[in-house]
């Protein structure tokens, strides 16, 4: 099984020229890969897609990093749907995925402490 550890910044690329990101991510014990796209789908509306069937999680290039933080807790949401098989409408997502990126970051160093 994958670990945390495992996924640390070993497995990154760099975005044009700015810094490195992971390149995956683990949702439960499944391993979903990251990959940041110009154009999703041929579609310039999407800012992410989370792939099911391939375990690929598409985020939009050139966003500013609250919305890819946000972007990806969206994303990890309906990965969640997968892992734990749980359905979850798509409007509690778009709520769920403001309030999970504020509570991380303004609590970035609590929850940092909380782990160690």
């Amino acid at each position: 099984m994958t670990t945390a550890r495992d996924l640390s910044l070993s497995n990154s690329k760099k975005v044009r020229g700015r810094k490195a990101y992971p390149n995956k991510i683990l949702v439960g014990k499944e391993e979903f890969e990251i990959q940041f796209k110009r154009v999703i789908f041929d579609d310039e509306k999407y800012l992410g897609i989370c792939d099911l069937e391939d375990n690929v999680i598409y985020l939009k290039k050139g966003q500013d990093p609250y919305e890819l933080f946000k972007t990806l807790l969206h994303e990890y949401l309906h990965a969640i749907e997968k892992s734990d098989k749980i359905k979850i409408k798509h409007s509690l997502i778009y709520r769920l995925e403001k309030a999970l990126a504020n509570f991380l970051i303004q609590n970035f160093e609590t929850l940092q402490k909380i782990i160690k």
